[in-house]
């Protein structure tokens, strides 16, 4: 990349490159340096870009947004979403910020922008018997295919990559607990030496609280002993032609690579409605919403319970769940006033 030298006709467009090559790779993942670059590159420099940074405004910025609310989807023309917004602007306000501190300009512009109210989607846990029907169903050899990342996801409240990236060697039998290492992501291809527009990257969990051991009992070793054994007495490896650096996998694709977390996703909605369940508000994060609910509903310590599920803080499954805690509590009182 050549010596960037910032002058009054400098643009926007250039500054963010110059930034994001320059400061922000060297402190993300590979799957966020592919969120912010698509992000900028899509969204930001083809509305905005021309803009020399030393002319822009806070009326500049509130202009992008505004017509991001209504126009920004990429592929439909349509409104982009509140959350999406917001990560836009933690992009865009991250790199205005070191903007202010070389000296470029100065305040950071996007400090004085309005956006909507971001309103939280409701999340959907499946009833007890919907849950007993999955994890019933899930592994049975009809399904076991997918079926093992429903029912692991279900059972430890483990996420979507998190289960893709799960190696057998990543589950210790003896001392009876699963380490969770890595995840798995789409992400779009850059290497000119693989085929195809993305591809599949693994790497650590994003933060310390991610990564994180998940203790099992002896039944439920039983049933991952017994899995593995069904995986490999119907080669379910070899059937996928998978490499040796690939059979120690839990799940695989056709081809014998990383399971897609889309494909996984969208297995699971045929796997809901062959067993009889019909919600269209179920995704797989719904099984790791019920593995909470449940917990909570068990009146489970909830630090404890936010450590398995790998929360970054306990304030964030208050915040998350704290209305079931106050059913929880109410229900309690209810009990305790009996008499009163």
């Amino acid at each position: 990349m050549k010596t960037f030298k910032f002058t009054e006709e400098t643009t926007l467009a250039e500054y963010l490159i110059y930034w994001l090559y320059t400061f922000r790779y060297v402190r993300i993942r590979e799957t966020t340096q592919d969120d912010y670059r698509l992000t900028i590159y899509r969204h930001i420099i083809p509305k905005i870009g021309d803009i020399p940074l030393s002319k822009l405004s806070i009326e500049d910025i509130q202009a992008f947004f505004n017509d991001e609310l209504t126009h920004g989807n990429l592929l439909t023309g349509g409104p982009l979403s509140v959350k999406t917004l917001n990560n836009i602007r933690g992009l865009l306000s991250s790199a205005l910020q070191k903007a202010v501190m070389l000296g470029y300009i100065p305040m950071n512009y996007c400090n004085g922008v309005e956006l909507p109210v971001l309103i939280r989607k409701e999340m959907y846990a499946l009833t007890e018997e919907e849950g007993k029907k999955v994890r019933t169903n899930a592994l049975l050899d009809e399904y076991i295919d997918y079926g093992v990342a429903y029912w692991l996801a279900l059972v430890f409240g483990m996420r979507n990559g998190e289960i893709c990236g799960l190696k057998w060697s990543d589950i210790d039998f003896n001392q009876k607990v699963i380490h969770i290492r890595r995840t798995v992501k789409r992400v779009s291809n850059t290497d000119p030496n693989i085929p195809g527009k993305t591809r599949m990257y693994t790497n650590y969990p994003k933060t310390d609280k991610s990564r994180r051991d998940l203790f099992f009992t002896d039944r439920v070793r039983d049933i991952l002993i017994d899995i593995r054994s069904r995986r490999l007495e119907n080669d379910y490896y070899g059937k996928r032609n998978a490499d040796n650096s690939m059979r120690d996998q839990v799940l695989l694709n056709i081809n014998g690579g990383y399971a897609d977390i889309g494909t996984v996703e969208r297995n699971f909605k045929r796997f809901l409605k062959k067993i009889g369940i019909d919600n269209e508000h179920y995704t797989m994060h719904s099984l790791r919403h019920t593995f909470v609910t449940r917990g909570i509903e068990k009146c489970v310590d909830v630090k404890a319970l936010s450590e398995i599920v790998g929360h970054t803080s306990v304030e964030f499954t208050l915040d998350r769940y704290g209305h079931l805690l106050d059913d929880h509590k109410r229900m309690v009182m209810d009990t305790l006033l009996d008499d009163v």
